[in-house]
């Protein structure tokens, strides 16, 4: 393990910005980890964990305390049998666990998880970012959270100096959050094991799917991998080799969760709008808890930010509008600035305010 110094985060982020770290290590074991989170706390420096660098925006002016890019490997797969002691188990249970260390990349994770027929990682196909990514954003798309598949997480937690191992339960999942986002700061995670299926996956149920496969149909996990992935390729919202890519995080705002009694507003906008009203795939999802999920690419192009909208180097995919852009060479104060302009609109014309997916660093 060897702590560097003034090291530029730029290409360690995929919007290609941001200044340098005051200190930065790359941890490949627990141990190092612990090593480097010691070093921390002995010069009362402020800790940031880094895992692709595609959900976070650094600021110009860098990250003045210890960096820590979190490389610890390896994919392990037991199944129910071995993890259950006496009778637990019961005949025929399909259950197999799959435990990655914090650093995997999350698609590979997914691509491998599917090589093998499993399933209930298969709606996730396609995200950017490391496994221990995953649970603190409580990463979805197509009608899955990471939280339905996650059996447990193996964390180190900073204030008992220890580690251990927390339930789905103990995680505290939401949307898009967790106890480890709500903690910020807490635990730094190191290893994730996700409860996965032999079985054939369930039908989707989310439109787009739908309209790929039909209602009736019963595709393969593996197909449903491709569909997911060429499904968001085209909403210019795929990292990977082989396709498209932009300086960008992909999705940069969550979708806002509002009481019906906000929503009923918002309705009244939308009617009124009439012909004006661009939205015209499904833009609102009733929630199990009564609230309503309204999307946030619809919210942002009736405020009057189109796909492929410009301002100066930094602006909005020509594919999506919850993602935005470096053009080339636009700071980290650009990004965040268009970012606010975005949400002042929005909340000037609908009362709601966007909350960023995005992590800001060193702001």
């Amino acid at each position: 393990m060897t702590i560097k110094e003034h090291i530029s985060l730029t290409e360690y982020t995929t919007f290609r910005v941001g200044g340098p770290a005051r200190f930065f290590v790359i941890v490949a074991t627990e141990q190092e980890l612990v090593d480097a989170l010691g070093f921390a706390d002995s010069k009362s420096l402020p800790v940031f964990i880094l895992g692709s660098g595609s959900n976070i925006l650094v600021s110009d002016n860098g990250f003045d305390g210890l960096v820590i890019k979190n490389e610890i490997k390896g994919i392990e797969i037991t199944d129910l049998g071995s993890r259950l002691r006496g009778n637990d188990r019961s005949e025929g249970d399909d259950a197999i666990f799959c435990t990655a260390g914090a650093g995997e990349d999350w698609d590979t994770l997914v691509a491998k998880s599917v090589a093998q027929g499993f399933s209930g990682l298969e709606l996730l196909s396609g995200i950017p970012g490391t496994v221990g990514a995953a649970p603190v954003q409580n990463i979805g798309a197509y009608g899955s959270s990471v939280s339905h598949v996650i059996a447990e997480v193996r964390a180190y937690d900073r204030q008992t100096k220890s580690f251990l191992s927390l339930t789905s339960t103990e995680c505290d999942f939401s949307y898009r959050s967790s106890v480890f986002k709500k903690e910020q700061g807490r635990y730094v995670i190191v290893a994730v094991t996700f409860r996965l299926s032999r079985l054939r996956p369930s039908i989707p149920s989310y439109p787009d799917l739908v309209a790929l496969f039909g209602v009736s149909a019963a595709p393969s996990v593996s197909e449903i991998r491709s569909a997911v992935i060429e499904t968001r390729a085209k909403k210019g919202m795929v990292i990977l080799s082989g396709y498209e890519s932009f300086q960008s995080t992909g999705s940069f705002f969550k979708n806002p969760i509002i009481p019906t009694s906000e929503f009923a507003v918002l309705q009244e906008c939308a009617s009124a709008q009439k012909a004006e009203w661009r939205c015209r795939m499904p833009w609102h999802w009733g929630m199990p808890d009564g609230r309503i999920k309204v999307s946030a690419a619809c919210l942002i192009q009736q405020a009057g930010f189109l796909r492929g909208y410009r301002n100066g180097r930094v602006g909005l995919s020509e594919k999506h509008t919850l993602a935005i852009v470096n053009n080339g060479g636009a700071t980290a104060g650009e990004i965040k600035d268009f970012s606010k302009k975005i949400q002042n609109n929005v909340e000037k014309d609908f009362g709601i305010t966007l909350e960023p997916e995005v992590q800001f660093v060193g702001f």
